[in-house]
């Protein structure tokens, strides 16, 4: 038998093998409830809540629970949607209380505490400023020359990605709205934030009036940051959950279903 054969054999060996495993997993996890959380101070277009009217209400929606959604029920799996504090919904994952989380990039701690699945979307990481501060642009140079006290960022959120250290950012704003009133209040010179998230507000229907008073640019010389369901370890069926996503994200991606799923609230 020759060598290419021999691949070829393995390569077929190895598919089925993966099949194989994904389908024991979907089966143990037949007609059963997976409790996701994701954050109260919302991320658009992500995960969010529907507005009715100009009214908030409970009920959320975006792209994480359509994606979710669209993959288990292919298995007969339940997905259930939290909503609470982020700090609360990493430490309560970690512990067991919720399987997943939804909508989190990666930092080594993260992948030490949980299960990680492949990305099923990335985003941009950029900073704000005020127009009326720098009429003539910022440098992300000259970013990095500011005091980090005048750098802001959200609660918990993670900046690891941006080439920021976590500890030195002032994650302080509950949510994008805060970071925004800090900024103009000159309380931050720059805040970091993803831009397809912050051009998301808009489904929150937050006053076009104080982007008009912002700027922005992208980091440079960074890659799109990827985002991830981070299981729990102590979930019972925390590995086959992360062979369900995995390979549900990769049909998705390659029926175009993905890209759908995206453009339904980010239109290109």
């Amino acid at each position: 038998m020759t060598r290419f054969m021999k691949r070829i054999i393995k390569l077929i060996w190895f598919i089925g093998f993966v099949c194989s495993a994904v389908g024991v997993s979907a089966a143990e996890l037949s007609g059963k409830v997976v409790t996701f959380c994701a954050e109260d101070g919302e991320w658009p277009p992500f995960n969010f809540f529907l507005r009715e009217n100009g009214v908030k209400t409970k009920k959320s929606v975006g792209y994480d629970l359509d994606v979710l959604r669209a993959i288990l029920i292919k298995h007969d799996i339940v997905a259930k949607f939290e909503i609470i504090p982020w700090k609360r919904c990493l430490n309560l994952t970690k512990r067991g209380r919720y399987d997943a989380i939804l909508s989190a990039s990666l930092n080594p701690e993260r992948v030490a505490s949980f299960i990680t699945t492949e990305p099923y979307y990335s985003i941009t990481p950029s900073y704000f400023y005020l127009r009326e501060d720098y009429p003539g642009g910022l440098s992300f140079q000259a970013v990095q020359k500011i005091d980090s006290k005048n750098i802001c960022g959200r609660q918990g959120y993670n900046y690891v990605n941006f080439g920021f250290d976590n500890r030195k950012i002032q994650r302080v704003a509950k949510d994008h709205d805060t970071l925004i009133k800090m900024t103009i209040a000159r309380r931050c010179k720059v805040f970091l934030a993803r831009s397809e998230i912050f051009f998301g507000l808009n489904y929150l229907g937050l006053p076009t009036t104080s982007y008009n008073q912002l700027d922005y640019k992208n980091i440079p010389n960074i890659n799109p940051e990827t985002f991830h369901v981070l299981i729990s370890r102590q979930f019972k069926y925390a590995n086959e959950l992360k062979l369900i996503i995995d390979k549900g994200v990769d049909e998705l991606k390659k029926s175009g279903e993905l890209e759908t799923f995206l453009r339904k609230y980010i239109p290109r």
